[in-house]
């Protein structure tokens, strides 16, 4: 099985971002929390990309199971500050939200 490194890195397609989710991280009927977390955070990460602002915060909640096969995730910039930024994602799949997060970096 692949790292969590390796299958929770989205790429950049478009103005979004895509994920492959592997039937191999699933429970029950949905990926692992911390797999669609760490995809979302790396998405932002990308987005951001400033080395000097790193993850310091993050609030995500999944209101649906995130199931395998393609997801799209989308960021925006709430707010770029002197010393710190406030971005949020959203993981979309058959058209519905099935996991977001908004991240402090500073």
């Amino acid at each position: 099985m692949a790292s969590l490194s390796d299958v929770s890195t989205p790429r950049l397609v478009g103005d979004r971002y895509q994920l492959e989710v592997a039937a191999g991280w699933r429970q029950g009927r949905g990926a692992f929390g911390g797999l669609v977390i760490a995809s979302l955070i790396r998405a932002i990460e990308q987005h951001t990309a400033d080395p000097a602002r790193v993850v310091r915060s993050v609030t995500a909640e999944l209101p649906g199971p995130v199931e395998g096969g393609t997801v799209d995730i989308a960021v925006e910039a709430l707010r770029h500050g002197k010393n710190m930024s406030t971005v949020r994602a959203a993981l979309r799949q058959h058209g519905e939200i099935r996991a977001h997060a908004v991240a402090i970096l500073a």
